[in-house]
């Protein structure tokens, strides 16, 4: 699978079933909570330690999709719209986290679920099932169960730029998904290159900065960012044959995945009321993906004709 991507790009590979993009979105996520070890090496602010994270990310993507946006891409309304919400993403995600703290960021960008849901059902006639909203809510609670502690901490603005942070996330896969067939993923390149050139102007870096001369900083960050690059390559590529929402909710599994890691590496030991919502958010997660195996997805039914 690797090699297809790297071969033949994102979008211009053979089409996948619902089961590959169920481990792709696995993966992707997985490799995501990669970077939450990673991350604790870094002794240097968080808004210059993502803006690098984000750039060595676009050459890993680069090297993925082997194009940039041609005259053509940046002349069609829509994938402009992509690029939009993929580039305010991170952004917003960092100043949530710089204002707050970024474990309660994570959780806040994963209810991007919930905003897809509502813009498939709402925007595109995508008839969303109970079941899918039982998951949800089960979702939503292993969350706030996860996250007990942080979030009452959060002020209104650091709360508000996180959701809003989610709901750009949820857009953008809702509108990534419905470009048209064979296109590069093109408007995941651009959106990340604006993404890492937005940090510097819109995130006030002075006084959560640190040193840059520690070398063993500068490898945790290019191997977070080898990991970013991979992971929004295969989560994009998951969007082929899985929902949106599908896509965001098995997402929504990187803060407790990245609570793992830091127990298995720095014997960091979570919180029982951690576990719990770990567990929770973890089964939500897990049956979510099992009712999206390749029979055809049971909350993902077009109402229309056209599909749109």
């Amino acid at each position: 699978m690797c090699i297809v991507l790297i071969e033949k790009g994102v979008s211009v590979s053979r089409r996948l079933t619902r089961n590959q993009s169920v481990v792709l979105a696995v993966l992707g996520v997985v490799t995501f909570s990669l970077t939450t070890p990673l991350a604790a090496l870094v002794h240097w602010g968080i808004a210059l330690h993502l803006a690098v994270r984000m750039g060595i990310a676009a050459v890993v993507l680069l090297a993925i999709i082997r194009t940039f946006p041609t005259k053509e891409d940046l002349k069609d309304p829509h994938e402009l719209r992509c690029i939009f919400f993929c580039s305010v993403v991170s952004p917003l995600f960092v100043i949530s986290a710089v204002l707050g703290s970024p474990s309660a960021a994570i959780v806040l960008l994963a209810t991007g679920s919930v905003w897809a849901a509502l813009l498939n059902r709402i925007v595109y006639g995508v008839h969303v099932t109970t079941g899918f909203w039982v998951r949800q809510l089960l979702a939503f609670g292993g969350l706030l169960t996860y996250s007990r502690e942080a979030l009452p901490k959060l002020g209104a603005a650091p709360l508000a730029i996180g959701v809003l942070a989610g709901a750009a996330f949820g857009v953008f896969s809702v509108l990534h998904k419905r470009r048209p067939e064979g296109k590069r993923d093109t408007d995941v390149l651009a959106g990340v290159l604006l993404s890492a050139l937005a940090f510097g102007l819109v995130v006030p870096a002075n006084g959560i900065g640190g040193s840059l001369t520690d070398s063993g900083s500068w490898v945790a960050v290019i191997f977070s960012g080898l990991l970013v690059g991979f992971g929004y390559a295969v989560i994009v590529k998951s969007l082929e044959a899985l929902e949106p929402q599908t896509a965001n909710m098995i997402y929504s599994a990187e803060a407790p995945l990245g609570m793992v890691w830091m127990a298995l590496i720095f014997g960091t030991i979570p919180t029982s009321q951690e576990q719990l919502g770990a567990a929770i958010l973890l089964s939500a997660v897990f049956w979510e993906a099992w009712a999206s195996r390749d029979a055809p997805p049971e909350h993902a039914v077009v109402l229309n004709a056209e599909g749109r």
